[in-house]
């Protein structure tokens, strides 16, 4: 995968007045790899871990309780893989049909408004497959602040997000279903699932 098929970012049209703005971050601190999940868990396999959101696996909550357990898991984790009061990177991905005029900004539940930052496809898409737009705006990660919209992303009615720290790089993003981390290094990534170490897949591969 590489964005925009070469290993280079399309800028969505507008100057990001920030001196360090995504798309410079991202390719200088990341590489050309979309800042999307899946994507990241295959380009840094060894930096990988996966956490579930719920007992035995479950996807949904059905009850309070349940949606409960979500929410101080993902703050649990979020807590160690970005840090109190930590300066992040918030990211958003929507995919869009051939010809689509590009939103200079994409706005989430809880008041979170993004800004365009680039355009990718996938490895092998074609222009009239459409293209993919990655939206971010900085933010600081605080307990509480995202959990609206963890709760939507729980739910599966948000979807594509994440959390990139600004100073470790390390990258927290969530699913319906649990929260994918890319650690720093492998080490970190293995104390991580030792402290979590119940909350993992018993599954070979992690999944």
């Amino acid at each position: 995968m590489g964005l925009c098929g070469a290993g280079e970012f399309a800028h969505g049209g507008n100057d990001l007045t920030d001196p360090l703005n995504f798309p410079d971050f991202w390719r200088e601190r990341i590489g050309a790899t979309p800042p999307v999940g899946y994507l990241l868990r295959s380009a840094f396999a060894e930096r990988w871990i996966r956490f579930h959101a719920l007992p035995e696996a479950k996807r949904y909550a059905q009850t309070r309780g349940e949606r409960e357990t979500i929410i101080r898991r993902a703050g649990a984790i979020a807590g160690q893989v970005l840090g109190s009061e930590a300066a992040c990177w918030l990211v958003a991905n929507e995919h869009v049909e051939p010809g689509a005029e590009a939103s200079l900004t994409l706005s989430l539940d809880g008041g979170h408004v993004l800004d365009l930052a680039f355009g990718w496809r996938e490895a092998g898409a074609q222009q009239e497959d459409g293209e993919w737009r990655c939206y971010a705006r900085q933010c600081i990660w605080r307990p509480g602040a995202f959990d609206l919209l963890l709760a939507r992303i729980a739910d599966g009615r948000e979807h594509g997000l994440l959390w990139v720290d600004r100073d470790s790089c390390n990258v927290f993003a969530p699913y319906d279903g649990g929260f994918d981390v890319i650690a720093g290094d492998p080490a970190d990534a293995l104390a991580l699932a030792d402290r979590f170490g119940d909350w993992r897949s018993a599954r070979p591969d992690g999944l």
